[in-house]
Order: structure tokens, then C-alpha cells, then sequence
């Protein structure tokens, strides 16, 4: 979760020499419950700044102490900062005396009064302070247990009472929620009754063909259903995980990560020009949930398939109920009867083309997590014209683009100094736990080293910030377990060449992000019909293959970070003489 919002970036070396303070201590984070933040500036606007400045930390031996414990955030509305409050959830709760407390329904039986002379009776000189007390105790020691005999534990038919009442009270609370809960599915799941079908699906191509349809509607076999059964899970339920994919064929998501950002790179060198330019970010609110039947079915005859086929995946879709459970409680029935298991006047067109594929697939567009990105040259009075047609959509220059960074400027080190914090956070969440060198060979190889992957496949790491981690990484690995100083008693660099040759198998960070790299190189090379390709094909080498390609003048960073591993593609790559076409003589 994010500890900062609004405001600068924090500085990188402050907050390392920080981190070092807490290692060096042994200090464990005992991490907060409710709010992210514990400061605030008091501020209005887009000067308003939110941190989370205020901590709680323990030692290893602390934690074994005490236990687990929740840090709370006390807000206070004259303060800027939240008081801390630590509590232990497991803290049993300690016996009290119960105190005498005279009940008024007791005056209402005539035993009562009989009760309270005898108790008086019995002490002998009342008129002593000493007697008055004892007098007292007696009557309260005669009056209990008579109330026992005679009514019962009144303290325990309340407390069952109350017990009572507040089942009544969260039954009706369940039927609430479980009222609330169908009226939200059933509004998702209701048809929206689509239109403009035929216009949206009117130029989709047929891809299926008649050979394609003869497999897909051909007879099962015994065989196959029983491969099919073997295939789930002996316990769960046919998902997503078990005969569903979310992935399209010769198609990686880095491809869209590479336009995306060309995209984006270009609008923000357009400096000049009349023509302005936007690209527009959209989120659909629950598609998958939305998507009408109508619109499936008739973009499955756009494509070809056999109507038999058509039969069979609609029935799949509507054969299915769902319904609602509320501490362990079905409530409901719903029948879904739609969704899958599983300039200003070309702004009216593209406001009309989105309301035009809304009503024909009943897919909506969730404007509160979509964004516009303007180029340069356009001016205010456009950008806000812009925005009061399309909606309440943000103007955002920063925004992440499936997890990754959408522009990156020319503090690269800042930019990704998320990966930092991330890996430090992990590191130092285990240093207080006794792990065997095993167990830390296996949570920095399928943790650590995992989590700057997915930036390294389309972005190169500053070297320095690859020595960060690995530092960080090596600290973890040679990590003391009291205050005793550490000692690397083999490099790094040894301990990252395989087991075979005497390592430990850990990845050389930069190597890795090249080859990383390399592989995207490749996939260009060698998948010329990728939209990924043709952008950066056209862009930076039109006349000739990527191993031939120059830098080019204002790169992005993206090509910056292939082009840098072509030298480890050229290595690995030899000539093999085809029909001669692409040889120059």
C-alpha cells in the first residue's frame, strides 16, 4: 500500500540510510490496521500531502514475548499527526468481583423483607461502625443467595437475553446484506436489453473454418471426458484455474506494454503542431460480468462458428445459478441473463462510438478509473472541453499502465525506487524469523529476485540500482541474527554461477534484465505481424531488421532498453543460408 500521497518524492538516500538504522537495530515493523497514513499537513487542494510518518518497530525478542500485536492510528482533529496505540488481541480478560448490587425486583416479594431483618438480627451491636459493615456484608451475602434460589442467576438469564436479542439483531443485519448483495448481482447479471449489434460486429472478419468447425462439433470419446475429469482438481470446483484461460495465443502482454508506452512517449515530445493529440485509457466495470449473450452469440456467427457449436457455449452460459451465502446462510436465487463465468466534435464521436459498443455488448465504462493523457501542444481550453464530454475522467500524466510505468523521466532511479522498497520491505519482514540458509535461498530466488521481473522485461535497471538490491539481498543472506557483525565469506559474484560450478544459482541481476531484454529483441526479430513489431519497426529501423537498427535521435526508453541488449541477441545469433532473399550482394 502506498505510504505517501501528494507532495515530492521522498529522497532515496535518506530513506536508505533509515533502513540501514532499522537493520543495524534488528527492529521488525509491526505494521497498522484502518488508515494508511499518520500525517498530514493541513493543507487544501493540490497542496494537500498524506504520510505515513509515525511507526511502531520491535525487536525479534520483543515480538517473542508479547506475541503478535495491532498498531492503531487514534485520530485526533487538533493534532496532524495520529497517535499510536498498540494493543494484544489475544489479552485474556481478567476475573473481576462481581459488586453487590440491590435489585428492585426483589422489594416486590414479601420474602424479601424477611431476608434483610435476619441479616440485621444476626450481627450483635450494629451501632459500631465494625458492625454496620458487617451487617451490610451480611445482608448482601443473604439477599445473593436467596435470589438464587429463589429466581435463578439473573446475570446469566440477562446475558442470555441479550445473546438472544443481538442473534435477532444480526439476523436481520444477515437478511440486510443478503438483500443488498442479490440486488447488486441482479442488477449486473440483468440484460440491458442491448441494440446496434449489427453495427458494432458488422465488420468483424470470419477467422473459423470449416475444418475448425468439423473438430470442435465432432462426438466426444470415452477417452477424452476422462482426460477432461482427470484434469480438474479432486476438490474444487471447475474455475478459471481449471479449463479457462486468460490468455490470447502469439500474443504477450509486454506487446501492449511497448505500444502503450511509444504511445505515450511520442504525445509527450509533441511540442508543437496544430494537430492535438490524446489517447484515452478506459476501464470496463466488471466485463466479464456485463458482456450480453445476444453480443456473444452473434460475434460467434461474425467468425464462423457452427451453429451447433453457438447451441452448445450458450447453453453453458445460461445453464448456471448463483446465489448468496451470509455466514454460512443461502439467501437468494439469481438467474443471470447476461455475463461470462469466468477535438470537441471527434470527442462526441469517440463518446458516441463507446455508447454505440456499451449498448450492443452491455460492457460499461468505468470513468473513475479511466484517464486522458493530452500531448504538449494542447491548451487548457481544449483539455477542459474534452474532459466535460467524456466525463468525469482524470487528466493524468502519470498513471501506471498494467503495473508498469507509463512515461519515465529523467530520474529513472526515482521512478523505480518502488522496486527498492518493495524487496527492502520483504527482506526485512524476514530477518526476524530463524531461517535456515535453505529457506533463505528459496524466499530470495522465488521472492526477491522475482518481483523487479516483470519492470525488466520492458525497462533496463540503473546499474546502481541492481547493486542496491543485490546488496540488500547479499545483507539478507550473510544477515546476522543478534548484533554480531556480518561476514560475506564468498562474493556475490561466486554465488551467483550455478550450483554445478560451485554458486548458489542466484541471478546476476543485470545479466538477467539483459536477457530479459534480449528475448523481447528476439520475439521482434522473429514475429515481424506483431502490432508491437510493426510499431517499433516502423518507428526506429523501417528499412531493415532490428540487429541492424540505430539508436535513432529521442528514443524512448522502452527501445533505449532492447537496443541495449541487442550486442547479447548478435552473440547468440548465427547466419543460416534459406533461399537467399534477405542476403545483400
Amino acid at each position: 500500500m502506498a505510504e505517501k500521497s501528494g507532495g515530492v518524492a521522498r529522497c532515496q538516500s535518506q530513506m536508505d540510510r533509515f533502513r540501514g538504522v532499522v537493520n543495524l537495530c534488528g527492529f521488525k515493523d509491526l505494521g497498522y490496521s484502518r488508515t494508511n497514513f499518520t500525517w498530514c499537513n493541513m493543507q487544501s487542494g493540490d497542496s494537500i500531502m498524506y504520510l505515513r510518518l509515525d511507526r511502531a518497530f520491535a525487536t525479534s525478542d520483543w515480538i517473542d514475548m508479547f506475541g503478535e500485536v495491532r498498531v492503531n492510528q487514534l485520530v485526533d482533529s487538533s493534532s496532524d499527526h495520529c497517535a499510536l496505540y498498540i494493543a494484544d488481541p489475544r489479552a485474556p480478560n481478567l476475573p473481576h468481583t462481581r459488586h453487590f448490587h440491590f435489585e428492585v425486583m426483589w422489594a416486590k416479594n414479601e420474602e424479601c423483607k424477611d431476608i434483610i431483618e435476619g441479616a440485621w438480627c444476626s450481627v450483635g451491636n450494629v451501632n459500631t461502625s465494625e458492625g454496620m459493615v458487617a451487617a451490610l456484608n451480611a445482608c448482601a451475602t443473604d439477599l445473593k443467595a436467596w435470589s438464587s434460589a429463589t429466581f435463578g442467576q439473573i446475570p446469566k438469564k440477562i446475558q442470555g437475553k441479550r445473546k438472544r436479542l443481538s442473534s435477532l439483531v444480526q439476523a436481520d443485519r444477515d437478511d440486510s446484506i443478503a438483500r443488498a448483495a442479490i440486488s447488486y448481482f441482479e442488477e449486473i447479471y440483468t440484460t440491458s436489453s442491448p441494440s446496434h449489434i449489427e453495427k458494432v460486429t458488422n465488420l468483424i472478419p470470419v477467422t473459423v473454418t470449416e475444418e475448425m468447425n468439423m473438430e470442435l462439433t465432432r462426438g466426444f470419446t470415452k477417452d477424452e471426458v476422462v482426460a477432461a475429469l482427470k484434469q480438474l482438481h479432486p476438490t474444487k470446483s471447475p474455475g478459471p484455474d481449471e479449463n479457462q484461460s486468460a490468455f490470447v495465443a502469439n500474443r504477450l502482454i509486454t506487446d501492449n506494454i511497448l505500444v502503450a508506452y511509444e504511445i505515450m512517449h511520442y504525445l509527450k515530445h509533441k511540442r508543437n503542431g496544430n494537430d492535438c493529440l490524446m489517447v484515452a485509457k478506459l476501464d470496463m466495470s466488471k466485463a466479464f460480468d456485463r458482456v450480453e449473450w445476444s453480443f456473444i452469440e452473434t460475434v460467434m456467427r461474425k467468425m464462423g462458428f457452427n451453429e451447433s457449436w453457438i447451441g452448445l457455449v450458450i447453453k453453458c452460459l445460461t445453464s448456471v445459478t448463483y446465489s448468496v451465502i451470509i455466514n454460512g446462510s443461502v439467501h437468494g436465487s439469481i438467474v443471470p441473463i447476461r455475463g461470462l463465468r469466468a477535438n470537441g466534435t471527434e470527442c462526441n464521436k469517440l463518446k458516441e462510438i463507446l455508447k454505440t459498443y456499451e449498448a450492443a455488448s452491455g460492457q460499461k465504462i468505468n470513468t473513475e478509473k479511466s484517464s486522458i493523457f493530452f500531448s504538449l501542444n494542447t491548451s487548457q481550453e481544449l483539455k477542459d472541453e474534452i474532459l466535460n464530454i467524456l466525463g468525469p475522467m482524470t487528466n493524468s500524466r502519470y498513471t501506471k499502465y498494467l503495473g508498469l510505468p507509463s512515461i519515465i523521466g529523467r530520474s529513472k532511479k526515482l521512478v523505480f525506487a518502488e522496486i527498492k522498497e518493495k524487496i527492502c520491505k520483504k527482506l526485512a519482514g524476514w530477518k526476524g524469523k530463524l531461517l535456515s540458509l535453505g529457506g533463505k535461498e528459496i524466499l530470495i530466488k522465488a521472492v526477491a529476485q522475482a518481483i523487479p521481473s516483470n519492470t525488466m522485461n520492458c525497462f533496463l535497471l540503473l546499474k546502481c540500482l541492481c547493486d542496491d538490491l543485490e546488496r540488500e539481498m547479499r545483507s539478507f543472506w550473510w544477515g546476522q541474527k543478534q548484533q554480531e557483525t556480518k561476514i560475506a565469506w564468498v562474493g556475490w559474484k561466486k554465488m551467483c554461477t550455478p550450483k554445478s560450478r560451485g554458486g548458489m544459482g542466484f541471478r546476476n541481476l543485470q545479466a538477467f534484465n539483459l536477457a530479459l531484454l534480449a528475448k523481447q529483441a528476439w520475439r521482434i526479430l522473429t514475429n515481424p505481424s506483431s502490432l508491437a513489431t510493426r510499431v517499433l519497426k516502423a518507428k526506429y529501423f523501417p528499412y531493415d531488421d532490428i540487429l541492424n537498427a540505430s539508436l535513432g535521435s529521442s528514443p524512448s526508453y522502452t527501445w533505449q532498453s532492447i537496443f541495449n541488449s541487442l550486442e547479447v541477441l548478435k552473440k547468440g545469433t548465427r547466419w543460416r543460408v534459406g533461399n537467399g532473399w534477405l542476403i545483400h550482394i
